[in-house]
């Protein structure tokens, strides 16, 4: 189903794919009051780009809707992923894009099932999960890193951004699309 404007909209319970054409405009309990059985959940991302000062209901969403398989979270300027993210056991399909995380939560570790991650234009990323190569059926990783072959520049002090990748990578044997790799100082295993 296409939102365009929820108003006093009333969902089926039969509802699997939802796409969501005013999530700047959403609350927890728009979140709460929808179906447990989605399965995918997008976003505008153009909709909700203008509004910095609205806070998405993140939480909720990760609670109420375990079932979900795809989720787009991307340009909602979340600042805090929480851990309830460890929960979506069934996830496959996740874009974080274009958001101000420093951190992913250990938690995000859980996602056996995940096979895509896009985290590319969060330059406020610092590092990855410690035991990021639990991801064992990861195969797509999508990075950025200011200064690198990005179209955006964020100035000279700048210092932000991942700086190395975390150990066992190596050990990753479905990644087979990582579009960047940040080589840092000590701490990475990559040789």
């Amino acid at each position: 189903i296409f939102i365009a404007d929820s108003g006093k909209l009333k969902l089926d319970e039969k509802l699997r794919h939802l796409y969501d054409c005013a999530s700047y405009d959403r609350t927890e309990g728009f979140i709460t009051a929808t179906t447990a059985k989605i399965r995918s959940y997008a976003q505008d991302c153009e909709s909700c780009s203008y509004a910095k000062d609205v806070q998405f209901p993140v939480r909720a969403l990760l609670v109420n809707w375990r079932s979900l398989r795809v989720l787009d979270l991307s340009c909602l300027n979340i600042t805090d992923l929480p851990n309830a993210i460890g929960g979506l056991l069934h996830l496959r399909w996740l874009d974080l894009s274009h958001n101000e995380m420093k951190m992913l939560p250990k938690s995000l570790t859980k996602l056996i099932n995940l096979q895509f991650l896009d985290l590319r234009e969060c330059y406020k990323l610092e590092e990855l999960p410690k035991d990021f190569n639990e991801l064992v059926n990861l195969r797509t990783l999508f990075l950025s890193y200011p200064g690198i072959n990005d179209e955006t520049s964020l100035g000279e002090d700048y210092r932000g951004g991942l700086r190395y990748m975390p150990l066992g990578m190596e050990n990753m044997a479905c990644l087979t699309t990582l579009n960047k790799f940040i080589v840092g100082q000590m701490k990475s295993s990559m040789k």
